[in-house]
């Protein structure tokens, strides 16, 4: 509740400095300063995307979940949804490099194997922070339990050497 209250005391006191500016660029330009009313102008931008920035929750986004599992990114994405959690991004990327062939085109010879295409794209979640415990509760209430592997770049030969502790 006292968060909730001081956000609309810096809402108010936002918006009353980018009235007063305002009638600042009025006055200036009424005097003949433009480099002044220039000056005021573009304190009122800042001030209005402070503004903006306070009432949208700002870019505070927590990541839920980032691996690479295609399905899981899919269940948390639709259990999300289905709990009418709002602000909600994710999205997939590829962060290897491709191997050259020796032909040139580019292609990934790991591409080409018995089961086909290998699914390296790494997925993400974020939501905002001012919401993380609601999207953690709905995640948890739909049987989910996200993750966020750290070394999810690392390869798995990688990756089992750096946790394997017995070899010296």
């Amino acid at each position: 509740m006292e968060e909730n209250k001081t956000n609309k005391t810096v809402e108010i006191i936002l918006s009353a400095v980018a009235v007063l500016l305002g009638a600042a660029i009025v006055f200036f330009i009424v005097k003949g300063n433009i480099a002044a009313a220039g000056a005021a102008a573009g304190l009122v931008i800042i001030d209005s995307c402070a503004l903006l920035v306070k009432t949208r929750g700002g870019s505070d986004m927590v990541t839920l979940f980032k691996k690479r599992d295609r399905e899981e990114w899919e269940q948390i994405r639709k259990a999300l949804q289905e709990a009418d959690i709002k602000g909600v991004r994710s999205g997939h990327y590829l962060q290897e490099t491709v191997m050259g062939g020796g032909c040139g085109a580019k292609l990934d010879p790991r591409d080409f194997g018995p089961q086909g295409r290998i699914d390296r794209e790494i997925y993400w979640v974020e939501v905002p922070g001012r919401i993380e415990a609601e999207a953690r509760e709905a995640l948890r209430r739909s049987g989910l339990v996200p993750e966020v592997e750290e070394n999810v770049l690392l390869d798995a030969a990688l990756r089992k050497k750096q946790t394997d502790t017995t070899q010296f």
